[in-house]
């Protein structure tokens, strides 16, 4: 699955935002120096930032087009990356939290974050930002009841097991006992 389409323009506005803040500081400390005369300053700070911003979109983009998740019965495996992928695979036994949150603009967009954190890390082990408020719902539910199959597993094959030697040490007590039974007869 993929994330939702709108994670492009937030992700690429909240992150290009940063990079053009960025680059018109560096462009403004420039600005005294050699390097920029004061009199190009501001057209190249307003190109400079317009670069990032696309540059930013970009990314996003490629992001959203690389990045898929798969929510199996044994896990959620998630694989992303641009430039170098990750593969990845979150066995549900270790999952602890399944977090949904969104902001204002995140509500008003219809997107969440969805973060999952396992047994043993005091931190999120995984992210999917973001998906659908819908979807991240779905996720949530789904994650939670294959959980509780998971775990309700053991003890039933356990109970089986338990009824299989109550089983078959009743047959070898009631054999024995017509053996018994039998022989006291002869």
């Amino acid at each position: 699955m993929k994330l939702h389409p709108l994670s492009i323009p937030y992700r690429a506005v909240s992150r290009g935002t940063s990079v053009g803040f960025t680059l018109i500081f560096v462009g403004l400390s420039l600005s005294g120096s050699d390097l920029l005369p004061v009199e190009l300053t501001e057209p190249r700070l307003a190109a400079l930032a317009l670069v990032g911003v696309a540059a930013v979109a970009g990314w996003q983009y490629a992001y959203y087009r690389r990045f898929e998740y798969e929510l199996t019965d044994e896990g959620l495996e998630i694989a992303s990356g641009v430039v170098s992928r990750r593969n990845r695979e979150i066995p549900l036994g270790r999952v602890q939290n399944v977090d949904i949150s969104r902001n204002l603009v995140q509500r008003a967009l219809g997107i969440a974050a969805l973060d999952l954190e396992t047994a043993g890390g005091g931190q999120t082990e995984a992210s999917l930002r973001y998906v659908g408020y819908d979807e991240a719902k779905r996720l949530q539910r789904e994650i939670q009841q294959r959980k509780r199959r998971l775990e309700a597993e053991p003890s039933a094959s356990t109970d089986k097991n338990a009824e299989t030697v109550e089983t078959g040490e009743g047959a070898s007590s009631s054999s024995s006992g017509n053996s018994l039974s039998s022989a006291s007869s002869r």
